[in-house]
């Protein structure tokens, strides 16, 4: 019982996320849930906020601007996700759906697949988030989603203008790090 255990400094991790997220009747297959998105989340926040820094400092305003939207949308689930009981995977594909669509907007505003910085690769990371769901419906809509953004911006791709503050060499250089 997670509740009853004390803080001990010898706790791993997985131990004091089991503190953070157990709830009174709460099963261990939900509780394994809302760690695996609270991380994945964590995780994913981490990475932009050093790709939103490294946008600053490489003067790329639509990238900083899609950084912080991103951070907007994804750190409440760190305050929301500790006490919700159900629909955690609801919650983690609004926001996985969400970040789809904001991607999508911003490979267009940057020119398309060529010159928007590897944010595809937002995309593939979101099909491996997804297999937490444990729920083949949700992971199905989000893959179909993607499927539809890439084509989409690939149709789109000959009437884009890309962005001028993405040169060739900055374009390259996130599309790596990505």
């Amino acid at each position: 019982n997670y509740q009853r255990m004390k803080p001990n400094r010898k706790d791993t991790l997985s131990d004091r996320l089991n503190r953070l997220m157990f709830l009174p009747g709460l099963d261990e297959s939900t509780l394994l849930l809302k760690k695996n998105v609270w991380l994945g989340n964590f995780g994913s926040a981490i990475a932009v906020i050093f790709m939103t820094l490294l946008g600053c400092a490489l003067k790329l305003p639509s990238i900083v601007a899609y950084g912080l939207i991103l951070l907007a949308v994804t750190i409440p689930t760190f305050v929301l996700i500790p006490f919700m009981r159900k629909h955690i995977d609801k919650l983690h594909f609004i926001l996985q759906f969400s970040i789809l669509w904001v991607t999508f907007y911003f490979m267009l505003k940057l020119g398309g697949l060529l010159h928007s910085a590897g944010l595809m690769f937002t995309g593939i990371s979101i099909m491996f988030m997804s297999i937490s769901f444990q729920n083949t419906r949700l992971t199905t809509w989000l893959f179909i989603t993607y499927l539809i953004t890439l084509v989409a911006t690939s149709l789109l791709q000959p009437v884009l203008t890309p962005a001028p503050e993405m040169t060739p060499g900055k374009n390259l250089l996130f599309f790596a790090v990505n």
